[in-house]
């Protein structure tokens, strides 16, 4: 993994600038209107990208555009090579278009607007784009539009290949039909959820970085708790920061691996939790709400990640890619892996951001190609070295260590972690009875698993029965 290689170059430089290097153009032979293979002279990572789009079938389209109607600006088609990151994905969509002889390009705008217009077009029959690249909390609300195309629809596509993530695409399925297609095209590990903390705080209270623990893999929501309790002790700060109580939740009970849905192709969508996780996760939320928790609602500044910036939590739950904004604070600090709820858990678990973003067919795409055109744009994603130039562009811009390079390796899966995704949040309607459902009890001592379950049992019928 070329992330490994960096850790000795920021030892060496501490926080010395990495230079962007270009590798050189992707080129297809000369040969009239047939499309061949793609040729690049290039580094291992990218090569794999280059064998998958190798192993794909040729088509040629003739130089036609294909557009996405993306919510966030220029995240697939840079405007400048100005970043590591721009510079990868760029050549990825060189490469993407040498090979099928075509164009790409990304328009934006904000998500109520593109479904607005996306909308009015279905029912004018007008064409409006190919592709959507919209936040995976609003799919469900651009599905009952009627304005994206279902996967099964795609004649030709093989989602089994690598480059596709079938895990997160069964939590876009509602019964049998699915939407969103996620995996190396728009795998964003600045969505992932991690724990920050405060290094001065810990070791004002006489504690060090659990990296030991987290290599080992014995770091766990109990010795989270430990140094909550050590940190309340010496020096009164508040002890875990998060945006609300949900996120807390969502936080402890994922981190199992455990999902709040049961949703997937072919299966009848149901609550997924179970009344022993339920009462572990409710045991660990009150022993933590004794240690001062701040939330976006309660916190002095309006934001629980500013008093935590500001030194006012040891901790703080939050993205990767709020790590741009958490560097800026003055006090020291490093990032964690979210704890597991037990030690034996194979893995540690990082659960995905509503606002993750999926991408999605528009119902109205005149391209008949489309499938030859989602699998292109995945399979010369695949390899990791997109992944891997994001890493570099966090050096660049935020990260201090090789400590906090190593952690980051457990966040996004690379050494026994994995990201998980839940239906509940790609269908936001139902967190009224998953995680807010839980989170109730945390002060709520009358609360009990059973008398949860069959709450959120009554919510969830009035929603999808």
């Amino acid at each position: 993994m070329l992330v490994m290689a960096v850790l000795t170059c920021i030892c060496m430089t501490s926080c010395k600038k990495n230079e962007i290097t270009e590798t050189p153009k992707p080129s297809v032979p000369d040969s009239g209107n047939t499309v061949t293979e793609v040729i690049v002279d290039t580094d291992s990572m990218k090569k794999k990208a280059v064998d998958a789009l190798n192993s794909i079938r040729s088509v040629n389209l003739d130089s036609k555009t294909f557009t996405v109607a993306s919510t966030a600006d220029m995240v697939y088609v840079p405007e400048a090579r100005d970043t590591n990151y721009a510079v990868a994905v760029d050549e990825r969509n060189r490469m993407f278009e040498k090979k099928y002889s075509c164009n790409l390009v990304q328009f934006s705008d904000n998500e109520d607007i593109i479904l607005k217009t996306a909308h009015l077009n279905i029912l004018s029959g007008v064409y409006y784009t190919d592709l959507f690249s919209i936040p995976q909390k609003d799919l469900s609300k651009f599905a009952a539009r009627g304005v994206l195309l279902k996967t099964t629809s795609l004649i030709g596509a093989d989602f089994s290949d690598e480059w596709y993530d079938t895990d997160m695409m069964s939590q876009a399925s509602y019964s049998s039909e699915n939407y969103g297609i996620y995996g190396e095209f728009n795998r964003d590990i600045a969505s992932y959820y991690c724990l920050y903390v405060n290094r001065d705080l810990l070791t004002s209270a006489g504690l060090e970085m659990p990296y030991d623990k987290v290599e080992e893999g014995s770091w766990t929501w109990d010795e989270l708790i430990n140094m909550l309790r050590a940190n309340a002790d010496i020096n009164g700060a508040a002890g875990l920061a998060s945006t609300n109580m949900g996120m807390l939740t969502k936080a402890v009970y994922k981190s199992g691996g455990s999902f709040f849905m049961d949703a997937g192709k072919d299966k009848e969508l149901a609550l997924a939790y179970n009344n022993e996780t339920t009462a572990g996760v409710i045991s660990l939320l009150r022993r933590m709400g004794g240690y001062k928790t701040l939330y976006n609602d309660t916190a002095e500044t309006g934001s629980a990640r500013s008093d935590f910036m500001q030194g006012k939590s040891l901790f703080y739950i939050g993205t990767v890619g709020e790590m741009k904004t958490v560097t800026t604070m003055t006090q020291d600090w490093c990032i964690l892996p979210l704890p597991k709820t037990v030690a034996s858990n194979d893995n540690y678990y990082s659960y995905v951001s509503p606002d993750h973003a999926v991408i999605a067919v528009y119902a109205g795409t005149p391209c008949s190609e489309i499938s030859d055109v989602i699998d292109g744009l995945y399979a010369a994603s695949v390899g990791g070295y997109l992944a891997d130039a994001y890493y570099y562009e966090l050096i660049d811009t935020a990260i201090r260590d090789s400590s906090a390079l190593d952690m980051m390796d457990y966040i996004c899966g690379i050494k026994g972690g994995k990201p998980i995704n839940d239906f509940a949040d790609v269908y936001t309607e139902f967190q009224l009875c998953t995680s807010d459902a839980i989170a109730k009890a945390m002060y709520n001592y009358e609360l009990t698993p059973e008398s949860i379950l069959n709450s959120a049992k009554k919510d969830f019928d009035s929603l999808y029965k």
